[in-house]
């Protein structure tokens, strides 16, 4: 998944496995965030619940329970070797509303939601707000002109996400290896 970012500062953001690239053209500066939890940048976003639900498994997720109220329905599964419980809230139409990673102790690691749903070509929902939530900080994204674009007329950094040369890297989450 990638976003291009005009306002307030032009920047191409693309999610690979459990890697964020935040990459500022003009400045020549990227950042590249690890992810502490892979599963949630597995997806190609959060529209597509079955491949989402297929990602839990295959990273050793344990389904443990189902809630349905109303049109929700609530999943709550465990990670044995993390130590960690995961939420996931969603409707009928498999559009993801919540996410929540925890410890087994109860101490949030990450919550995600996501709000006001807009469909794209019949079946493909995108939130226009996401609000995530960390232990450090809240980050609150308001999108505004949400289309699928054609392949072909996407910025080369989104087709083939390479960081330039001439920019500089200042990585995060990267264990010293």
């Amino acid at each position: 998944m990638s976003y291009v970012v005009e306002k307030p500062i032009n920047q191409i953001i693309t999610y690979s496995y459990d890697t964020m690239i935040v990459y500022y053209p003009k400045r020549k500066k990227a950042f590249k965030i690890k992810s502490q939890e892979d599963v949630l940048q597995k997806n190609n976003s959060f529209t597509d619940l079955k491949s989402y639900i297929n990602n839990l498994r295959n990273a050793g997720y344990i389904f443990l329970k189902k809630q349905k109220k109303g049109d929700t329905i609530t999943s709550y599964w465990s990670h044995e070797k993390q130590k960690i419980i995961l939420k996931l809230a969603y409707d009928q139409k498999g559009r993801v509303y919540e996410v929540n990673v925890k410890t087994e102790g109860g101490k949030y690691l990450y919550t995600m939601k996501a709000e006001d749903y807009i469909t794209l070509q019949d079946s493909v929902f995108f939130p226009k707000k996401l609000i995530t939530t960390t232990q450090n900080d809240t980050e609150i994204f308001v999108f505004d002109s949400i289309s699928i674009v054609p392949f072909d007329s996407l910025p080369s950094f989104i087709k083939n996400p390479v960081i330039p040369d001439n920019a500089s890297v200042q990585l995060k989450g990267f264990s010293e290896q």
